[in-house]
């Protein structure tokens, strides 16, 4: 009878084990789910800041364009050296 009450005993703790396991398992899931959600909350805002960025760097050529032409003219204003 002994036997049998250290057995149940042992089997109790394993099951117990096992318990302990499965809720860590289950935490570990929850944040990779919390983290997923972080994420897709926070996809919006970096969809925006890549279309400043986009916008940011069409304002740059645009601006680099316009030294480029600038700097073309300035060339042709100058009187010419050959004789």
């Amino acid at each position: 009878m002994l036997l049998f009450h250290k057995l149940f005993v042992q089997f109790g703790d394993l099951l117990s084990f096992g318990g302990k396991v499965l809720l860590l398992a289950a935490e570990v899931l929850l944040l990779l789910v919390q983290g997923l959600l972080l994420f897709c909350k926070l996809l919006p805002i970096l969809g925006e800041l890549l279309l400043i960025l986009g916008e940011l760097q069409l304002l740059l050529a645009a601006l680099l364009l316009l030294l480029v032409q600038g700097l073309l003219l300035f060339c042709k204003l100058l009187p010419s050296s050959s004789p």
